[in-house]
């Protein structure tokens, strides 16, 4: 997982499966930043191949997180499979879902 700024945006990079057990870093990488005063957040969903139910809820809490610390947060670049499951579950009715970095970044 990489952090990077783009101007006020911190853009979270997240790599491999979003699943039980590997979820942690994700959700204490962005509670960091949090506490360090970021608010607006893009997360880059282009290299996590698979999501399961754990993974679905660090998205879940990570929205809520950065909503109640009156912040935004865009999800972008999921692959077919993850996008399906979002959709399955209806995710992408809750989370802010993009189809690509500059898309995500627009508006932020």
């Amino acid at each position: 997982m990489g952090i990077r700024k783009v101007g006020n945006v911190t853009l979270v990079d997240l790599e491999g499966r979003l699943c039980l057990g590997e979820e942690g870093p994700f959700t204490q990488a962005v509670t960091e930043q949090l506490a360090a005063g970021n608010r607006v957040f893009a997360f880059n969903l282009t290299e996590v191949p698979t999501i399961d139910s754990a993974g679905i809820g660090a998205m879940v809490r990570i929205h809520s997180m950065v909503a109640r610390a009156g912040g935004k947060s865009r999800f972008y670049g999921p692959s077919k499979m993850v996008l399906s499951t979002l959709k399955m579950v209806r995710l992408n009715t809750l989370l802010d879902l993009c189809d690509d970095e500059v898309t995500a970044l627009s508006g932020l």
